[in-house]
């Protein structure tokens, strides 16, 4: 007999400024479609419900590709390269910089021009399409306009410094803003805003903090940090930061929930342009899959999806009404698995190292190289203090040493090596969570040294200045299941 299956498909789109791309991913199998081309740079990218993907450029165009048959259309439209689709009414809202153009999404034809910004950063739509939130960097102001006659409701003054993003809470209430400036030098903050009373209320953020994006789940705000390779885990109930999830590559840009919100997708990159796909289950706030970007300086941009439905028939379904029911049984098997609970990095300048040559070798010494090795914590310097008005968190001290070779000849042209170590004392604050016993986690340090200059030789005495990147690592065991055929 013949039976029609409904097949649901959930599509990823990404857009790369590097190589001028979009990467479709299938968002069930996790692995990349296909790449589509374009002969400019894709910044913001959105979906209508019909599958077409809207594109905002660096030129004076917007991109559909459509769904059907991967078309690109062009529409001649001035942008920035911010822009937002409004299901509900059936339009495209396109920041031009200075003034947002609204085009009927069906015809294709400006309906109207809003007119009065500096420097136009972020627009966004409540969930039920009646108001349109827009925010001026160079103001540091929000407006809200009714989207039924785009007459302005409201104006919110001083949001935040160098506000770059904004987002809205589900019962369209509460306002958040990313500021990637704050009171202090080299600091940030995310600004919640209550839109009916007008206030303002800064979360204040670490040091060097640079926010790009951000996704709402209930009462976790999820931010996404440039400036320290990570995505941030804010509890917007009690205004404080729960811990932070360190990304594949550095440089998370944009981030996105799924539907249902048990997913987080992540787009990152690192500084030689190569991209990737982070895709975090929001249950546990860990790293499930990385989808690797294709292309080399592909430098991953925005993120949208597609929820698609199709059907397929089967001639030779077999009509099971009259036949029992048989499950099959998946067998699974426990093993114990190694995860990563948080990660921590840090530029370490060490800009004095002095080395004595031993009496016993004879001059003149020829400096060769200097062979640098992985860092450790010294054993038992390490000492853990729980942070107590910070929960998940932990004070660290501990010793790090770095060993090094030194290879020189001697006055009788002899091949010599001086083996030594620096250490530096450090304190530093990790995402322990208390959920798992702290005994039971290790730090897992490692370092990545390089000399600045080549060591300079005063007659027995060697002299130079070490650069160290470090990255810590709370790593610890659990138990997964896994199917025994897989094993």
């Amino acid at each position: 007999m013949s039976t029609v299956e409904r097949i649901k498909e959930t599509t990823y789109y990404v857009s790369n400024l590097g190589n001028k791309t979009i990467t479709a991913i299938d968002g069930e199998k996790n692995t990349i479609i296909k790449t589509i081309n374009l002969p400019y740079k894709p910044f913001r990218i959105s979906s209508h419900k019909n599958g077409d993907i809207y594109v905002g450029s660096d030129k004076n165009l917007i991109a559909i590709i459509c769904n059907s048959n991967d078309e690109i259309k062009t529409l001649d439209i001035p942008n920035n390269g911010n822009l937002e689709i409004d299901i509900v009414n059936g339009r495209i809202y396109i920041s031009n910089t200075s003034e947002i153009l609204v085009y009927d999404i069906f015809t294709e034809r400006k309906i109207a021009r809003i007119v009065g910004f500096m420097a136009i950063e972020s627009l966004k739509l409540d969930s039920h399409g009646k108001c349109l939130v827009i925010l001026d960097s160079l103001r540091k102001d929000l407006k809200v306009y009714d989207t039924s006659n785009f007459k302005l409701l409201t104006r919110i003054k001083n949001v935040g410094v160098k506000p770059s993003y904004i987002l809205i809470n589900d019962d369209n209430k509460f306002i958040y803003v990313a500021n990637q400036g704050g009171k202090a030098k080299n600091s940030a903050s995310i600004s919640t805003i209550d839109i009916e009373k007008k206030e303002v209320f800064q979360i204040e953020l670490p040091t060097n903090s640079s926010i790009t994006s951000l996704a709402l789940k209930d009462n976790i705000l999820y931010a996404a940090n440039r400036g320290l390779n990570r995505v941030e885990i804010i509890n917007i109930t009690t205004n404080t930061l729960e811990g932070f999830i360190a990304t594949t590559l550095p440089e998370p840009q944009s981030i996105l929930l799924t539907p249902n919100k048990d997913k987080l997708l992540v787009t990152d990159r690192n500084c030689g342009g190569q991209g990737a796909l982070d895709i975090i289950d929001t249950g546990n706030n860990s790293i499930v899959n990385t989808i690797l970007v294709e292309g080399i300086n592909s430098q991953p941009y925005d993120i949208t999806m597609v929820l698609s439905e199709s059907l397929i028939g089967n001639e030779n379904a077999i009509d099971s009404t009259n036949i029992e029911e048989k499950k099959d049984e998946i067998e699974l098997s426990p093993i114990i698995v190694k995860k990563i609970f948080s990660s921590y990095k840090e530029n370490i300048s060490l800009p004095k190292v002095i080395v004595d040559i031993p009496k016993t070798y004879k001059e003149p010494f020829t400096f060769q190289k200097i062979i640098i090795h992985n860092g450790f914590i010294v054993n038992k310097t390490e000492i853990r203090e729980k942070i107590e008005d910070r929960p998940n968190f932990s004070k660290v001290k501990f010793t790090l040493r770095i060993p090094y070779n030194i290879e020189f000849r001697d006055g009788k042209r002899k091949k010599k090596t001086i083996k030594r170590f620096v250490e530096k004392n450090k304190e530093v604050t990790l995402c322990i969570p208390n959920s798992t016993e702290t005994s039971e986690l290790d730090l897992v340090v490692k370092t990545h040294s390089k000399t600045r200059k080549a060591p300079i030789l005063i007659k027995d005495v060697f002299c130079f200045s070490l650069d160290v990147f470090m990255e810590i690592k709370v790593v610890g065991e659990v138990e997964a299941l896994v199917h025994l055929n897989k094993l």
